[in-house]
């Protein structure tokens, strides 16, 4: 029979006695079949490695904090492989995918003048304008695709990161989020 002393809500220490011969001192002593010592005692009568104690709501908001930050800059990253940075550059992008939208519903017309976007590019590169709308409208829906999967891992990283609950569970699921927006 395995039992444990306990002192202040930890087991101090561990003994092996013959069931039919437990000295009178180890009467408090408790059961330990499963234990070891330095195991303390949860606050529900179990016992558990220290390591393994709760973290409090504090470290927890600190930790999922850090893992948020570390996502939106793993997704931002993802993000600037496809784009060039920058707020201006963004309105730019969405502008110009706009316009050459708006070029290809009216119809491709031979006068381009009043699309900006599209005759800067003809401009440019020396495309045609159809060539240049199309390119455009092209490359606004693969940025569309793959910004929508950038943004589908960096949601899905930082509900996965809410809803754990411990602190290696919140390190395990902000790298695997990461690993994801990096492969991307």
């Amino acid at each position: 029979m395995k039992l444990g002393k306990i002192e202040n809500d930890t087991i101090t220490q561990i003994a092996v006695f013959d069931p039919e011969n437990v000295p009178l001192w180890a009467d408090t002593w408790i059961d330990a079949t499963d234990l070891e010592v330095g195991m303390v005692d949860d606050g529900n009568g179990n016992f558990i490695n220290p390591e393994e104690t709760a973290p409090t709501a504090e470290e927890l908001d600190d930790a999922r904090s850090k893992a948020y930050d570390r996502i939106d800059t793993s997704a931002e990253k993802a993000r600037l492989r496809f784009v060039t940075d920058g707020a201006a550059q963004a309105m730019t992008y969405q502008l110009k995918g706009d316009d050459a939208a708006k070029y290809i519903s009216d119809g491709y017309p031979v006068d381009y003048s009043t699309y900006p976007f599209v005759q800067a590019e003809v401009q440019a590169t020396g495309k045609t304008a159809t060539d240049a709308a199309n390119d455009i409208v092209a490359q606004r829906d693969l940025w569309i695709s793959v910004g929508a999967t950038i943004e589908k891992e960096r949601i899905g990283g930082k509900n996965a990161v809410l809803t754990t609950t411990d602190l290696e569970g919140i390190q395990l699921v902000t790298k695997s989020a990461i690993n994801i927006l990096d492969a991307i």
